[in-house]
């Protein structure tokens, strides 16, 4: 099989390849933290939905609606909501930076495997520079 393909496109697939490996090594850890970013919202809605159902329990069994009554497991769940948004604003602050990043290394890999492509390509795909070959006729 290697044999029946051309070198040329041997040599491109081995570096979209290798380009592409760089890119899914580059990329591991986003999906956590996009996964944070995305989830810790809910996270701390569920909180807060949690501690408004324990804080109507408490006026139930108080059998009054005071504010002594209703602000401890209010401002409880009002809590679990700050929480998630201040994971979840890092997370995705975090997240686009380096996803940006990650876009501008693999663009970087994607120039230099073009040019480097170039300079194969104008040698021939030969392993001996064309200057070399032409200085030995």
């Amino acid at each position: 099989l290697a044999q029946s393909i051309d070198f040329q496109d041997r040599f491109a697939r081995a570096l979209r390849h290798q380009i592409q490996r760089e890119s899914q090594r580059l990329e591991a850890g986003l999906a956590l933290m996009a996964s944070i970013g995305s989830i810790s919202p809910f996270i701390g809605l569920f909180g807060t939905v949690w501690g408004i159902m324990e804080a109507l329990q408490s006026i139930s069994q108080a059998g009054s609606a005071s504010l002594e009554t209703v602000a401890g497991p209010v401002g409880s769940a009002l809590l679990a909501t700050g929480i998630g948004i201040a994971v979840a604003v890092p997370a995705e602050l975090g997240y686009t930076y380096f996803l940006r990043r990650v876009k501008n290394a693999v663009a970087r890999l994607d120039n230099f495997a073009h040019d480097f492509y170039n300079v194969v390509q104008k040698n021939g795909f030969s392993l001996t520079p064309a200057t070399q070959l032409a200085s030995q006729s």
